[in-house]
């Protein structure tokens, strides 16, 4: 696979699909979880338990420029990218058995990185699943952001890598989730702004991102469009290559 474009120099993301720390206690009243009053705040775990699939589309602005990325997951574990540069484009097929590219109209098989990857797009799924993708965690304490007090859940990734996500005290929705992937040029700090309700459920429609001192994203969404994704998106292809060294 040769990726284009943001594929190459934001790969160093790719952690950060799952993540955990201490383990929420068990026993403490739905009340003073923040982790429950955030999916309530969102729309409630019966409501994403409705969510099946989700397409997204971004128009989105990075260090080498703008971009455009696609993504359409299909719960669980299946998903479809598509980003497009004036460097070129990456198309990446995955469900929890197989991950796949087209390179030169073949499949390619791609390895648990690139899965990585891509599931790390799923940026609306990171936080309506939260409980599985971050199922350890510790409450503490607060801190302002923008002006506003918030939540602090201290987590860590699978690799071992630390993270934190915040959320908004008075509303109980996500305003930032700090990454430390390896490789990154500093702390990866996602921003959540422009919430809209769809079918009974909040997504955020914009957010900013930045990598250290200097490399900023931004990602503005143009299409949010629950259930939407067919099963045969995920036809696997026949006899495709062996993944290349990662």
């Amino acid at each position: 696979m040769r990726p284009g474009g943001p594929f190459t120099a934001r790969a160093k993301l790719a952690v950060i699909c799952c993540a955990g720390f201490i383990t929420a206690t068990e026993n403490a009243p739905a009340e003073a979880d923040p982790i429950t009053r955030m999916l309530t705040a969102l729309g409630g775990t019966t409501a994403i338990g409705r969510l099946k699939s989700l397409s997204v589309e971004a128009q989105c602005t990075g260090p080498s420029g703008p971009f455009q990325t696609s993504v359409q997951s299909l719960r669980p574990g299946s998903v479809y990218f598509f980003q497009t540069s004036n460097r070129g484009t990456t198309r990446v097929w995955s469900t929890p058995s197989r991950t796949w590219t087209i390179d030169g109209g073949k499949p390619e098989a791609a390895g648990e990185p690139v899965r990585a990857f891509v599931r790390g797009h799923e940026f609306h799924l990171l936080l309506f699943e939260v409980e599985s993708r971050f199922p350890k965690r510790e409450a503490t304490g607060e801190e302002i952001v923008d002006g506003r007090a918030c939540t602090r859940l201290l987590m860590r990734d699978e690799g071992g890598n630390a993270a934190k996500l915040l959320l908004d005290k008075a509303s109980f929705l996500p305003r930032m989730l700090e990454l430390n992937p390896p490789g990154a040029q500093g702390p990866v700090r996602i921003s959540f702004d422009d919430w809209r309700k769809i079918n009974d459920l909040l997504y955020f429609e914009s957010f900013r991102m930045t990598e250290g001192p200097d490399r900023t994203f931004t990602y503005r969404y143009t299409r949010i469009a629950p259930n939407t994704v067919e099963a045969n998106l995920f036809a696997e292809p026949t006899a495709p290559s062996s993944p290349r060294p990662e």
